[in-house]
Protein backbone atom coordinates (compact mmCIF):
# COMPACT_ATOMS: atom_id res chain seq x y z
CA UNK A 1 0.00 0.00 0.00
CA UNK A 2 1.32 3.50 -0.79
CA UNK A 3 2.50 5.54 2.18
CA UNK A 4 3.04 9.26 2.61
CA UNK A 5 6.52 10.68 2.86
CA UNK A 6 7.94 14.17 3.33
CA UNK A 7 10.81 15.50 1.26
CA UNK A 8 12.73 18.60 2.35
CA UNK A 9 15.40 20.08 0.09
CA UNK A 10 18.22 20.65 2.60
CA UNK A 11 20.26 22.62 0.04
CA UNK A 12 17.60 25.33 0.08
CA UNK A 13 17.07 25.57 3.86
CA UNK A 14 18.40 28.84 5.31
CA UNK A 15 16.96 28.29 8.80
CA UNK A 16 14.53 31.18 8.33
CA UNK A 17 11.93 29.26 10.40
CA UNK A 18 9.12 30.08 7.95
CA UNK A 19 8.18 26.38 7.89
CA UNK A 20 8.01 26.36 11.69
CA UNK A 21 5.79 29.45 11.82
CA UNK A 22 3.52 28.10 9.06
CA UNK A 23 3.19 24.79 10.91
CA UNK A 24 2.22 26.55 14.14
CA UNK A 25 -0.33 28.75 12.39
CA UNK A 26 -1.93 26.05 10.23
CA UNK A 27 -2.27 23.59 13.12
CA UNK A 28 -3.58 25.92 15.84
CA UNK A 29 -0.52 25.30 17.99
CA UNK A 30 -0.92 27.77 20.84
CA UNK A 31 1.70 30.13 22.17
CA UNK A 32 3.23 29.13 25.48
CA UNK A 33 2.89 32.71 26.67
CA UNK A 34 5.44 34.41 28.94
CA UNK A 35 4.97 31.97 31.83
CA UNK A 36 5.19 28.86 29.65
CA UNK A 37 8.21 30.15 27.73
CA UNK A 38 10.03 30.87 30.99
CA UNK A 39 9.37 27.28 32.09
CA UNK A 40 10.42 25.90 28.65
CA UNK A 41 6.87 24.69 27.92
CA UNK A 42 6.66 25.87 24.32
CA UNK A 43 4.96 23.56 21.85
CA UNK A 44 6.41 23.37 18.34
CA UNK A 45 5.93 20.42 16.09
CA UNK A 46 9.24 20.79 14.34
CA UNK A 47 12.70 22.20 14.97
CA UNK A 48 15.39 23.47 12.65
CA UNK A 49 18.78 22.20 13.79
CA UNK A 50 22.04 23.91 12.81
CA UNK A 51 25.48 22.45 12.26
CA UNK A 52 28.27 25.01 11.92
CA UNK A 53 31.67 23.90 10.65
CA UNK A 54 34.73 26.13 10.67
CA UNK A 55 36.61 26.32 7.41
CA UNK A 56 40.01 27.88 7.83
CA UNK A 57 40.77 30.28 10.63
CA UNK A 58 37.29 30.76 12.09
CA UNK A 59 34.73 33.48 11.61
CA UNK A 60 33.67 34.42 8.95
CA UNK A 61 35.03 31.30 7.28
CA UNK A 62 32.46 28.70 8.20
CA UNK A 63 29.87 26.50 6.56
CA UNK A 64 26.37 26.14 7.99
CA UNK A 65 24.04 23.22 7.37
CA UNK A 66 20.46 23.28 8.55
CA UNK A 67 18.15 20.35 9.19
CA UNK A 68 14.39 20.87 9.57
CA UNK A 69 13.24 18.10 11.90
CA UNK A 70 9.51 17.39 12.05
CA UNK A 71 7.99 14.18 13.37
CA UNK A 72 9.52 11.44 11.25
CA UNK A 73 6.34 9.30 11.22
CA UNK A 74 8.49 6.26 11.89
CA UNK A 75 7.71 2.96 10.17
CA UNK A 76 7.90 1.19 13.55
CA UNK A 77 7.20 4.05 16.00
CA UNK A 78 8.16 3.44 19.63
CA UNK A 79 5.60 6.06 20.71
CA UNK A 80 2.79 3.78 19.51
CA UNK A 81 4.13 0.77 21.37
CA UNK A 82 4.24 2.49 24.76
CA UNK A 83 0.83 4.21 24.66
CA UNK A 84 -1.33 2.38 27.22
CA UNK A 85 -4.64 3.61 25.77
CA UNK A 86 -3.84 3.48 22.02
CA UNK A 87 -4.20 7.26 21.69
CA UNK A 88 -1.18 7.11 19.37
CA UNK A 89 -1.50 4.85 16.36
CA UNK A 90 -0.38 4.42 12.75
CA UNK A 91 -3.09 4.83 10.12
CA UNK A 92 -3.38 2.85 6.88
CA UNK A 93 -1.25 5.40 5.00
CA UNK A 94 1.66 5.22 7.46
CA UNK A 95 0.96 8.48 9.33
CA UNK A 96 1.53 8.38 13.08
CA UNK A 97 -1.64 9.92 14.47
CA UNK A 98 -3.02 11.07 17.81
CA UNK A 99 -6.51 10.74 19.21
CA UNK A 100 -6.43 13.74 21.56
CA UNK A 101 -9.71 12.77 23.22
CA UNK A 102 -8.25 9.39 24.14
CA UNK A 103 -4.91 10.71 25.46
CA UNK A 104 -4.58 10.47 29.25
CA UNK A 105 -1.41 12.55 29.40
CA UNK A 106 0.89 9.86 30.77
CA UNK A 107 3.72 11.14 28.51
CA UNK A 108 5.14 7.67 27.80
CA UNK A 109 5.11 8.55 24.09
CA UNK A 110 7.06 11.74 24.80
CA UNK A 111 9.81 9.72 26.43
CA UNK A 112 9.78 7.04 23.73
CA UNK A 113 10.03 9.42 20.75
CA UNK A 114 13.63 9.20 19.46
CA UNK A 115 13.34 12.67 17.89
CA UNK A 116 11.82 14.46 20.92
CA UNK A 117 8.99 15.78 18.75
CA UNK A 118 6.06 15.25 21.11
CA UNK A 119 4.88 17.95 23.46
CA UNK A 120 2.75 17.91 26.58
CA UNK A 121 0.25 20.72 27.15
CA UNK A 122 1.17 21.81 30.66
CA UNK A 123 -1.22 24.76 30.62
CA UNK A 124 -4.60 25.41 29.08
CA UNK A 125 -3.71 26.52 25.55
CA UNK A 126 -3.91 30.29 25.18
CA UNK A 127 -5.81 31.26 22.07
CA UNK A 128 -5.77 34.94 22.96
CA UNK A 129 -8.32 37.46 21.80
CA UNK A 130 -7.40 38.62 18.32
CA UNK A 131 -5.78 35.34 17.35
CA UNK A 132 -8.97 33.28 17.46
CA UNK A 133 -10.15 34.69 14.12
CA UNK A 134 -7.06 33.15 12.51
CA UNK A 135 -7.55 29.63 13.86
CA UNK A 136 -7.88 26.88 11.28
CA UNK A 137 -11.43 25.50 11.68
CA UNK A 138 -10.34 22.17 10.20
CA UNK A 139 -7.85 21.47 13.00
CA UNK A 140 -9.00 20.67 16.54
CA UNK A 141 -7.77 22.70 19.48
CA UNK A 142 -6.05 20.59 22.11
CA UNK A 143 -6.68 20.72 25.84
CA UNK A 144 -4.44 20.94 28.88
CA UNK A 145 -3.04 17.58 29.94
CA UNK A 146 -2.63 15.95 26.52
CA UNK A 147 0.39 15.23 24.36
CA UNK A 148 0.41 16.60 20.85
CA UNK A 149 2.49 16.09 17.73
CA UNK A 150 2.72 16.72 14.01
CA UNK A 151 -0.35 15.48 12.15
CA UNK A 152 1.31 15.49 8.71
CA UNK A 153 -1.25 18.21 7.87
CA UNK A 154 -4.11 15.71 7.61
CA UNK A 155 -6.54 18.51 6.80
CA UNK A 156 -4.53 19.19 3.61
CA UNK A 157 -4.53 15.51 2.66
CA UNK A 158 -8.27 15.20 3.36
CA UNK A 159 -9.08 18.16 1.10
CA UNK A 160 -6.65 17.21 -1.68
CA UNK A 161 -4.19 20.04 -1.10
CA UNK A 162 -1.26 17.59 -1.13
Amino acid sequence: MPRWGMVIDLDKCTACQACTVACLAENNVPSAGPKGATLDRSVHWQDVLADLKEEGGGYPDFHARFLPRPCMHCSDPPCVTVCPVQATYVDDEGIVRMNYERCIGCRHCTTACPYAMRYFNWFTPDYSVGSTEYLNPQVPKRAVGVVEKCTFCLFCIAHGFL
